[in-house]
């Protein structure tokens, strides 16, 4: 299981980290291994600080786009009609699309409270999906 460390809302987004400034952490449940950090540039970093990638919108109204630091772009982050909900693919060649991951809002039931259902395609980083999620939900205007 993964958690995120989010700070109380009254800190806009999270806590600051040395030299990387208001962020969450992704870390493993019960053992706090840091697997990724999302800054509130919607800068995605690996544990050690790494740069991996920033999510930016195509333009004004557009999808994210998660670009690597060379700027190739890696997937889009599109919002599905319902609140909360979003595809994350890439582009192949030829304009077609390949699904990586896909987030949908699920009701009390299996869990005691609403909640948001992370589904991985195979051979997809988790851990980027979720945080590609969570800096839309946290730091971008995306709900």
């Amino acid at each position: 299981l993964l958690s995120a460390l989010l700070a109380p809302a009254a800190s806009l987004g999270g806590p600051r980290l040395p030299g990387v400034g208001r962020a969450m952490q992704i870390s493993l449940h019960s053992v706090g291994t840091v697997c990724a950090i999302v800054t509130d540039r919607m800068q995605l970093l690996s544990g050690d600080r790494t740069v991996f990638g920033t999510l930016s919108p195509q333009g004004a109204g557009e999808p994210y786009v998660l670009r690597d630091p060379r700027g190739r772009p890696l997937f889009t982050v599109i919002p599905s009609g319902d609140p909360g909900e979003v595809q994350m693919v890439s582009r192949l060649s030829g304009g077609k699309t390949l699904e990586r991951a896909a987030v949908f809002r699920r009701p009390p039931g299996r869990l005691p409270k609403e909640h948001f259902e992370l589904i991985v395609s195979a051979n997809v980083d988790a851990v980027m999906m979720l945080a590609s999620f969570l800096a839309m939900v946290v730091f971008a205007p995306l709900f």
